[in-house]
């Protein structure tokens, strides 16, 4: 038996279940992902993945993954940045609900990199405005954003790969690395 034709038969495409019981498992696995995704952190106190992961899901996955990292982020309160991820949150939600009759921009490679990245930093910037603007802060919150459009880059891509037409089996190695990448974030 052929690499290809053992891959293809042992694909999770085949599980045989109802359509209606796939679709929720499918929201609850976003749920999920979304509430692990909102306790990463970088720096110790900056947690921008789970503004990622709603930047990055299909649209029909938005609210299911809004909810686990609204959870998360309410449940994994060790900053005082929950509200602000929350706020940034609800304007990628808008921006991606504005922008979604658009398919060709919504296909982008770096569609989910934008829509997570501008919300995020917008958000800095206003937490700045009330507690004062230093460079320290402002280098810092730039690199939040970047960071956080980077994990919305890497789950949307691994997304794109685990929902396309090729078996888990056969991915390129730099495709391998996008799944890690995104695996390591969570």
């Amino acid at each position: 038996m052929k690499v290809r034709e053992l891959a293809a038969k042992h694909s999770y495409r085949k599980i045989t279940i109802g359509s209606g019981v796939r679709k929720i498992l499918v929201q609850l696995m976003y749920t999920g992902c979304g509430f692990i995704m909102s306790n990463g952190s970088v720096f110790g106190a900056y947690a921008p993945f789970g503004i990622s992961m709603v930047a990055a899901v299909p649209f029909q996955n938005v609210f299911s993954s809004f909810i686990g990292s609204l959870i998360g982020y309410i449940v994994f309160s060790g900053s005082g940045n929950n509200f602000r991820y929350i706020a940034a949150m609800a304007a990628v939600i808008a921006i991606r609900w504005t922008l979604n009759d658009i398919k060709k921009l919504n296909r982008h490679s770096f569609f989910a990199f934008a829509v997570c990245f501008v919300p995020t930093l917008a958000t800095g910037l206003a937490m700045m405005s009330v507690s004062g603007f230093t460079a320290k802060d402002t280098i810092l919150y730039i690199i939040e954003a970047l960071i956080g459009g980077a994990g919305a880059y890497f789950i949307s891509r691994t997304v794109v790969m685990i929902n396309g037409t090729r078996s888990l089996g056969m991915l390129m190695p730099q495709e391998v690395a996008c799944l890690v990448l995104s695996g390591c974030i969570g």
